[in-house]
């Protein structure tokens, strides 16, 4: 049996306990920056995200990276608009500002700075304070654009500035790569550049241009065409003379509805690197004899003829490479 004064301590009990909680709080609050902070490293600093969350293949991805990023602690980093074409050097010369002031009386502050490749215009540096940045760049005539303002990069951003971008081991200039979506899809073309930094390869391929297609709709017209059934364009090489009125020049090259031709009538367009396939190159005989198979110091040693069956050709370049036509 629970008697009268048995009652009265349970009923105090929750109010003892909030008093309790409330004084902590109260303690807690009253306490500078860095008796908190060393209450929290007390406290954590022996803990990992492994610990709290499991270790191996069941932890998270996200939780290694987040765990990774740079802390409040770490330096800075800041954006700075550069010359074009000037990056590296810039970054010599603060190196060189950085060891000349390094005994005076008021030595550079910065902590790094990088030109990060394939990035025009723009370099990084490292700092705690942006008057420690601002003092670096002065008189450096290269970042005079930058005199007035400086961009600080978020925390969660800065790992992808140092991201490196794996030089692709598969595609390579002079390689034969078919396209794998879009209006070239499944297309043969060969490689005149990469790009690993941009993510972009340079094609050479034919075209598929529909010339009777009407330029210059109203927007009622591009509705309406929205629900018809599309058909992709015949492979060909590009006629100037079909289109006259609407062909620019650039040098050597014509250009038209914002693509690049040569003399001959083959398209070089700027792909996204993950849009093309290079194994099991296989060349129709039409790429052959328009001439797409023998640029620069490629020569054919077998002409194929049209294939009216299912056998297959097998042609050898001068190259390491055989493609395969059908």
């Amino acid at each position: 049996m629970i008697g009268p004064e048995d009652e009265e301590l349970l009923d105090s009990a929750p109010a003892a306990r909030d008093l309790d909680a409330r004084r902590r709080i109260k303690e807690f609050m009253e306490q500078d920056e860095e008796e908190i902070e060393r209450y929290y490293q007390e406290r954590y600093e022996n803990r990992n995200y492994a610990d709290r969350f499991g270790d191996g293949e069941a932890m998270a991805d996200s939780i290694v990276q987040k765990e990774r990023l740079p802390g409040i602690k770490d330096p800075n980093l800041w954006s700075l608009r550069c010359k074009m074409g000037e990056e590296k050097a810039t970054i010599l010369a603060l190196m060189n500002k950085f060891i000349a002031y390094q005994y005076s009386d008021t030595p550079l502050q910065i902590k790094s700075a990088f030109a990060k490749e394939g990035l025009k215009g723009y370099i990084y540096v490292e700092a705690f304070k942006q008057t420690h940045v601002k003092q670096a760049i002065e008189g450096i005539s290269a970042l005079r654009l930058s005199t007035y303002k400086q961009q600080l990069v978020p925390i969660s951003e800065m790992t992808e500035v140092f991201r490196v971008v794996k030089e692709s081991g598969e595609v390579k200039a002079d390689q034969w790569v078919r396209i794998k979506s879009g209006l070239y899809r499944n297309d043969l073309a060969l490689v005149e550049y990469v790009e690993d930094a941009q993510n972009l390869i340079g094609l050479k391929l034919i075209p598929r241009i529909d010339y009777d297609r009407r330029r210059g709709r109203t927007v009622a017209e591009e509705e309406d065409n929205k629900f018809k059934r599309f058909k992709r364009p015949a492979q060909a090489l590009f006629m100037s003379s079909k289109v006259p009125d609407r062909v620019q020049r650039d040098g050597s090259y014509m250009i038209f509805e914002g693509n690049r031709y040569d003399h001959l009538g083959f398209l070089h367009k700027a792909f996204r690197m993950n849009t093309v396939v290079s194994l099991f190159i296989v060349c129709t005989p039409y790429c052959a004899t328009v001439g797409l198979l023998s640029p620069r110091s490629y020569h054919l040693d077998i002409v194929p003829k049209p294939v009216t069956s299912d056998r297959c050709y097998v042609i050898n370049y001068t190259i390491t490479e055989s493609v395969v036509c059908q």
